[in-house]
């Protein structure tokens, strides 16, 4: 089982925070949320393009971004590649039960944990942000760490490429191992974006649960055969050759 579950709304929470401002008074409180598609919506599909180009993936080609959350990734990667066939695949059972509805209860939530009453002062937040349904591309719901559910994808590989959207810190060293020889299995070419380890973490003090698996890019690259680039190659443009 991987050593962070994906699964447990907490997670997304803690680990992905943001504000909403106030929709129309500038002194209005900042409220703290977690995942939001209107917040991080932006940064995923620049994160999607960037992979397109300095992969050097083809207009027509396959691309499944595995570990895909809502796949926002992944819709950077459909709108600079127009002709291709491009989709999710995430088990989590929060991302499966949330994908197709709106941010509201999220929102809410975090209005009651700063103390803002949902129906009162903090509607204009709710209306403001809850957007419409949180993906807008299919979504499978496989584990890719079960050899067995990959035979919906039989005749092996059926994909050109096969994209782990920073699921690697989130598995043991095995499993991420075995993650990389599942992605073979099903695609021909296969890579790894990760946020990486920076030697300068260690001096902001202790990890907050849960604990992640942390490696630089080079370390990671020990473990799996497949590409491993972060936001070090995207930004100088340095991909694949």
């Amino acid at each position: 089982m991987p050593i962070v579950d994906a699964s447990d709304p907490k997670v997304w929470t803690a680990q992905y925070v943001s504000r909403l401002n106030h929709p129309s008074d500038r002194f209005g409180p900042a409220v703290p949320v977690g995942f939001l598609r209107s917040r991080f919506l932006t940064g995923r599909k620049r994160r999607g393009a960037s992979l397109v180009r300095a992969l050097k993936i083809l207009d027509g080609q396959a691309v499944a971004v595995v570990g895909s959350a809502w796949c926002w990734t992944g819709e950077g990667i459909a709108e600079a590649l127009p002709a291709s066939t491009v989709f999710g695949i995430d088990n989590s059972k929060y991302v499966q039960a949330t994908k197709d509805q709106d941010e509201t209860a999220e929102i809410t939530e975090a209005l009651l944990a700063a103390g803002l009453d949902p129906a009162g002062d903090g509607a204009a937040y709710i209306e403001a942000y809850k957007g419409e349904q949180r993906s807008r591309l299919d979504i499978l719901d496989i584990d890719i760490l079960d050899r067995q559910a990959l035979k919906v994808f039989e005749p092996e590989p059926a994909l050109d490429w096969a994209i782990s959207d920073d699921v690697l810190p989130w598995l043991s060293d095995g499993e991420a191992l075995e993650l990389d020889r599942n992605m073979r299995r099903i695609s021909t070419k296969v890579a790894h974006f990760v946020t990486p380890w920076m030697e300068d973490q260690a001096a902001r003090g202790p990890e907050p649960e849960p604990l992640w698996n942390w490696k630089t890019v080079e370390a990671w690259r020990d473990v799996v055969s497949g590409y491993v680039l972060s936001y070090g190659e995207l930004n100088s443009g340095r991909g694949r050759n």
